[in-house]
């Protein structure tokens, strides 16, 4: 998990990945554990969303709206 936002979206994010482990725990499958954070990652106000899995497991990057906004801006200026 990688989380580059505010402290509030953090501990959003900290609070689904703890609920993410329970259910790893509880013996939730990797595509189970992918589609409840896409359904509850997608809730997360102010941040977006970038998921990908595998048979080994999840990744998840969630980043402010406003620093992928700063981030195509200044791609934009060398397109």
């Amino acid at each position: 998990m990688m989380v580059y936002a505010t402290p509030t979206i953090e501990a959003e994010v900290d609070k689904l990945c703890l609920q993410m482990v329970s259910l790893a725990a509880r013996g939730w499958k990797a595509d189970q554990l992918y589609y409840y954070a896409l359904e509850h990652g997608s809730k997360i106000h102010e941040a977006d969303l970038v998921i990908s899995a595998d048979v080994k497991g999840l990744v998840m990057i969630f980043r402010s709206k406003q620093e992928r906004q700063e981030l195509e801006e200044a791609a934009s200026e060398y397109v």
